[in-house]
């Protein structure tokens, strides 16, 4: 009954705006006892706190939860453009972290549980986008999945328990090596653009690889994992390098395999942030939309562009991340 009651809330405030507009008529709410005045056993029913929804007084805005609707609906081509990128360079959170902080006026650890929950939905979107790069490569996308889904639980554990300053000094070495990594030639050959008519499952093979090489593999993909879980920024660069360097797959293969595996660290990571941490999920509900429908968008385009001019986009912005990352932990500022 708890949603008939939110959506009679809302309907009936609506109902008040209106008569509010047509009378010419200013409404500031004060306390909590004008808000049961006004909204009846809706308001005490449903706990509804004052700030949830109210009418300012001289500027006719409405806040949900202390955020203008305008801001909320901001955000919904904020995650289309962060969803974009992430699906094509794995740096969504180039867009969408200092969109948080700057627009939402999140504080640093409430953005990035905002940004890692609502990035669960560009996995999604990707995954629904990506059927075709997929197809044949379910059982490989598994076991990166698990490993990930491991180290994001070590990784989200992690998040809660140390300051965020006990990492930040290394992360722009990571973000930097992964965009070195994605700039230099891999030694196999370039994979076509063209997924339709050149792309073929079935006569793609893999390297050989010992015990010894598949278990690094796991144990490197299990750290990508928990550095998502963590922090989050440029790791689905760091793992579609382990699969370009790995495996013989084309590019858009391996793309979407990061794209769809990197989901797993969001979930686990906001599952445990729902028991553990505060998620602002009013936030999480316009940047997810936006994320699922980039995250659709964003396979698409990487099937229509040449693999080279990808990798020196995602290299050149993932060097423009970890230099933006330097300066912030170190305070220097070369520009």
């Amino acid at each position: 009954m708890l949603s008939l009651y939110t959506i009679c809330f809302c309907l009936r405030n609506s109902l008040i705006l209106l008569l509010l507009k047509f009378k010419n008529t200013l409404l500031d709410i004060c306390d909590d006892s004008q808000v049961s005045f006004l909204f009846g056993r809706f308001y005490k029913n449903v706990k509804i706190k004052k700030d949830i929804l109210i009418l300012h007084k001289g500027r006719n805005v409405i806040t949900i939860l202390g955020f203008s609707i305008w801001t909320l609906l901001l955000f919904v081509p904020v995650g289309i453009i962060a969803g974009i990128l992430g699906t094509v360079t794995g740096l969504a959170s180039l867009a969408s972290y200092p969109a948080l902080l700057y627009l939402a006026g999140l504080p640093a650890v409430s953005a990035n549980v905002v940004n890692k929950a609502s990035l669960m939905f560009n996995a999604i979107g990707s995954c629904v986008s990506s059927t075709r790069e997929l197809h044949g490569h379910w059982k490989e996308l598994g076991k990166i999945m698990l490993a990930i889904f491991f180290g994001g639980i070590s990784g989200a554990i992690l998040l809660t328990t140390l300051p965020s300053s006990s990492f930040t000094h290394i992360v722009p070495v990571f973000i930097a090596f992964g965009g070195i990594m994605i700039l230099l030639p891999s030694k196999k050959a370039e994979s076509k653009t063209n997924v339709e008519t050149d792309f073929d499952p079935e006569e793609n093979t893999h390297k050989v690889r010992t015990g010894l090489k598949t278990v690094g593999i796991i144990v490197l993909t299990y750290l990508i994992g928990a550095y998502s879980g963590y922090f989050g920024a440029a790791s689905g660069i760091l793992l579609l390098v382990l699969l370009n360097r790995t495996t013989q797959d084309e590019y858009v293969v391996n793309n979407a395999l990061r794209n769809v595996a990197m989901g797993a660290a969001n979930i686990v990571a906001t599952i445990y942030y729902a028991f553990y941490a505060h998620v602002i999920w009013v936030m999480v509900l316009p940047l997810g939309i936006g994320f699922l429908i980039g995250g659709y968008i964003g396979p698409k385009i990487v099937r229509v562009l040449p693999v080279k001019f990808i990798r020196i986009l995602t290299g050149i912005l993932a060097l423009i991340l970890a230099y933006t990352q330097f300066a912030s932990a170190y305070n220097i500022h070369l520009f």
